[in-house]
């Protein structure tokens, strides 16, 4: 139970580390697409990053379906050793599986926020 809590800790950290992705294309996109249009506001940027990140995370929890469905996905990796420093118990398809899903936690606070707000 404990190797799998360090593991969640590890994939929570990591999913905070690669959510700054989506911020900052969700970011370029909204702002770039109000000067465009002329109508640039924080929500539409806010919006924007919601967008991004909710369409990043989900093409990670295709991808972890498809390890799922996938047998000779979950068998060992080549370097198992080095794996094992950072996950005990998570493969790298369960490690994508819960990054994208903190990531899509992460989505659904801004969309509440946003409707909250406006």
């Amino acid at each position: 139970m404990k190797g799998i809590l360090k593991d969640l800790l590890h994939c929570f950290i990591l999913s905070l580390k690669i959510f700054l992705v989506p911020i900052i294309m969700g970011a370029l996109i909204g702002v770039i697409s109000g000067l465009v249009n002329g109508d640039l506001n924080l929500q539409g940027v806010l919006a924007s990053v919601d967008r991004t990140a909710i369409r990043i995370s989900c093409f990670g929890l295709a991808i972890s379906g498809i390890g799922f469905i996938k047998r000779e996905m979950l068998e060992p990796l080549n370097y198992e050793e080095k794996w094992m420093e950072y996950y005990e118990k998570l493969n790298l398809v369960g490690v994508i599986f819960f990054v994208s899903l903190f990531m899509l936690v992460y989505s659904t606070v801004i969309d509440l926020v946003l409707f909250r707000i406006y």
